[in-house]
């Protein structure tokens, strides 16, 4: 199976999809990022630049990943090279997001909103991952196991 249809066959794709179309992670861009900036957290430096940066990165990342699956039939060498950049580049972003999510997103998010925007605020992220249905990480777990088995 080549990973054009390995991607579309699972679910790989259709995340990839939706990370680079930011469906899946526009809660933090869409939702959060207004309510801070209203309360006047600065939106360049930390966290919402930083995040947003992050954001980008990982969107960036998905479209290249999504493209590459696109092409592997037709060069494989070229595909693998893009899927293993992308590998090491998200391996390297997601603890550094992480660390930031902890250290300042969170703690922040914790103390400037108000309790009933808090409130308001989880009831949209939930409706965002409603809408992205509920296995769709799960999907692309499955996927890059595939991809990981297959290709390296």
């Amino acid at each position: 199976m080549g990973a054009a249809c390995l991607g579309q066959a699972s679910g790989g794709r259709p995340f990839l999809d939706q990370v680079e179309g930011r469906s899946i992670i526009s809660n933090e861009g869409d939702l959060l990022f207004p309510i801070l900036i209203e309360k006047g957290v600065l939106v360049h430096g930390y966290p919402i630049g930083v995040s947003t940066a992050e954001h980008v990165g990982g969107r960036t990342l998905a479209k290249g990943m999504a493209e590459a699956t696109d092409v592997f039939e037709r060069d494989a060498a070229s595909a693998r090279e893009v899927l293993a950049g992308s590998r090491r580049r998200t391996a390297e972003l997601c603890p550094d997001r992480i660390r930031n999510e902890d250290s300042s997103l969170f703690p922040m998010t914790d103390k400037v909103p108000r309790p009933e925007e808090l409130l308001a605020l989880n009831q949209k992220f939930k409706e965002v991952e409603e809408g992205n249905g509920t296995d769709i990480r799960d999907r692309f777990m499955h996927w890059a196991e595939q991809l990981e088995q297959r290709f390296w």
